[in-house]
């Protein structure tokens, strides 16, 4: 270990490596012969307010100067490749940091609450800024980042609440969540055309006025633009995929435009905003799909011209007692009426082919139900639930009915099977890997409805899968002249 002194501070240098550090002196000026610094040599130093590091240093370590609350100027040397996580983590009186050209990566929090820094001068090679590199480094007014840089990590310049204008590079391939979350004064950010996704929350509660987004943008995340009060026109040149809330709470936005065919958004994109609330009524509707339903009427009539009722579309309307579905619809959704207590009853009409998962789960009330002919698939638990469901013809094409379809549905009397049924879903048994107890895995296509007396089963049925009458202890299966299909062991345990 080598002693080395600089004003009134000691310094511990074993093989080139600044170990340690005693003694206090404000204005340091680190001598020659010293190649790297060690992490968390300087961490907490609230005395020291300058340093020059000379050159030579090619590394400094993780959170070597972490906290030097006081620290307001650092001279780099062009030697400088390396700068560890957190560095200058906390320097809140840092003003400018020229860093030298042979860094290639801003590591992970470097600047991090850095809120007097104001210049950052980047080296013309930079490739990646990591995550949270300058998150709430509120005085940086401008970031000129060099075309070199491919890689924004999350949260990188996130709560930079003074950023005015950002110039993101042509290289730039990758942008992480949070990215500049939170930069409420940045008001100019053009997107690249190399740039294939923009990140949940990377541009949320920023200032931002109008947004052009480039053909390369195949997908704008959740949340990626949400809050931006400032916000009033948004171009979209390509067939971009806008996902849940991107611009929601844009309370400016007046504009919208798509100048390309094949753009999706969900119905939640635009919430919020003026452009939403002209072009919607009740029912939001994209390329025939029905994408959400808003209004609070006791009876809904569905537009003619769609043909799919998407995902969630009456989620929880609570309101809903009736609903009309017109010709020409193809497929009811996922969860599409999940919830909807009040809902008394349900005509699906012919050309319906399928019905999705959940689609009527919880639908308490829900005690008529008519299908159509041309049904071929029923979701996993479509119909779980209902327990105000007495009787429910199936259609004869119906090939498979899944776990759960009508699990719990309480007031079910008397079902027959579909006439081309193949099979009814089977429950899994489960060994408990404490005691080793078998335990059901999955629930039975018919489970916990107490009250089926009576259930015909067609000739063509094939198979009766295990569990599928698991808690109906009243059931009577009738099989019809020339059933020869399989009925599981277990399938109706009791």
């Amino acid at each position: 270990m080598e002693e080395m002194r600089a004003g009134k501070a000691r310094l511990e240098v074993r093989e080139g490596a600044l170990c340690g550090v005693s003694g206090e002196e404000p204005h340091l000026v680190l001598p020659e012969g010293i190649t790297r610094i060690m992490a968390r040599v300087f961490c907490g130093c609230g005395w020291l307010e300058s340093i020059v590091i000379p050159e030579g240093v090619r590394k400094i370590g993780n959170h070597a100067f972490r906290g030097c609350r006081r620290l307001a100027a650092v001279r780099l040397p062009e030697s400088l490749t390396q700068i560890g996580d957190g560095a200058f983590f906390g320097c809140r009186e840092l003003k400018e940091v020229a860093l030298p050209a042979g860094v290639r990566t801003i590591r992970a929090q470097t600047f991090y609450g850095c809120r007097g820094l104001e210049t950052v001068h980047f080296p013309e090679k930079l490739r990646c800024i990591r995550e949270a590199a300058f998150e709430g480094c509120a005085g940086l007014r401008e970031a000129r980042l060099p075309e070199s840089v491919a890689e924004i990590g999350e949260e990188a310049f996130r709560g930079c609440a003074g950023l005015v204008r950002i110039h993101l590079p042509g290289k730039l391939v990758k942008l992480g969540r949070q990215a500049f979350c939170g930069c409420s004064g940045l008001r100019e950010a053009e997107l690249p055309e190399g740039l294939v996704s923009v990140p949940g929350q990377a541009f949320e509660r920023c200032g931002l006025v109008s947004l052009a987004v480039p053909a390369g943008v195949q997908r704008i995340e959740a949340h990626a633009f949400r809050g931006n009060a400032c916000l009033r026109e948004v171009r979209f040149a390509g067939p971009t995929r806008i996902g849940g809330e991107a611009f929601a709470g844009c309370g400016r936005l007046v504009s919208v435009a798509f100048e390309a065919e094949g753009y999706r958004f969900e119905s939640s994109s635009f919430r919020g905003t003026p452009w939403d609330e002209e072009s919607f009524g009740a029912f939001v509707i994209l390329g025939g799909e029905l994408l959400e339903y808003r209004g609070r009427e006791a009876k809904a009539v569905i537009p003619e011209g769609v043909t799919r009722i998407g995902a969630g579309a009456f989620l929880k309307n609570a309101a809903l007692r009736e609903v009309r579905i017109p010709e020409g619809v193809l497929e009811i959704g996922l969860s599409a009426f999940f919830g909807c207590e009040a809902l008394e009853a349900v005509e699906v009409p012919e050309g319906v082919t399928e019905i999705g998962d959940s689609a009527f789960a919880d639908c308490r009330a829900l005690a008529r139900v008519r299908l159509p002919e041309s049904l071929r698939c029923l979701g996993s638990e479509a119909f779980a639930r209902c327990s105000a469901l007495n009787e429910i013809e199936l259609p004869p094409e119906i090939r498979w009915l899944r776990e759960g379809t009508f699990y719990q549905c309480t007031g079910l009397a008397r079902v027959k099977l579909p006439e081309h049924l193949a099979a009814t879903s089977s429950q899994g048994l489960l060994r408990d890997p404490l005691d080793g107890g078998l335990a059901y895995d999955g629930r039975g296509v018919f489970q916990g409805c107490r009250s089926l007396t009576e259930v015909v089963i067609p000739a063509g049925v094939q198979r009766i899968g295990f569990g599928t009458f698991r808690d109906c202890p009243g059931v009577k299966l009738v099989f019809e002249d020339g059933f020869a299909g399989e009925v599981e062991t277990g399938s109706r345990v009791c």
